[in-house]
């Protein structure tokens, strides 16, 4: 079995007030993950149930500055389509935020996923 397509439910030790979906970005992932471990704790902690997308999923800015066009559809097609496998398949939990530390996920993605979170 394995992990890379599959997206991961973690609950707080108490009932859950809301949901929410965290997406880390490759920066924070990647570079310095403690930001995205320490960003889950703090959610956990605070009684938020929490939905990560599968492993090193990046939005595409890096490709998409680098005038990569083609690479930069491509990975915002592939998550489009992941994104929304996870939101159907979650569908009965309410998700009441999006959340990204990456400033240029947060905006690339903010317009074309889930507006409104």
């Amino acid at each position: 079995m394995t992990l890379k397509n599959q997206a991961l439910v973690l609950e707080p030790q108490q009932e859950a007030v809301s949901t929410v979906f965290y997406f880390p970005g490759c920066g924070s992932e990647r570079l310095f993950s403690r930001i995205s471990r320490a960003a889950i704790y703090i959610l956990l902690s605070q009684h938020h149930r929490v939905i990560l997308p599968p492993p090193f999923l990046c939005c595409g800015y890096p490709f998409q500055v680098n005038a990569q066009t083609r690479k930069y559809k491509e990975l915002v097609l592939k998550n489009i389509m992941v994104l929304t496998q996870i939101r159907e398949m979650f569908n009965d939990l309410p998700l009441t935020r999006w959340w990204c530390p990456a400033a240029p996920a947060w905006n690339l993605w903010e317009s074309w996923m889930w507006p409104g979170y």
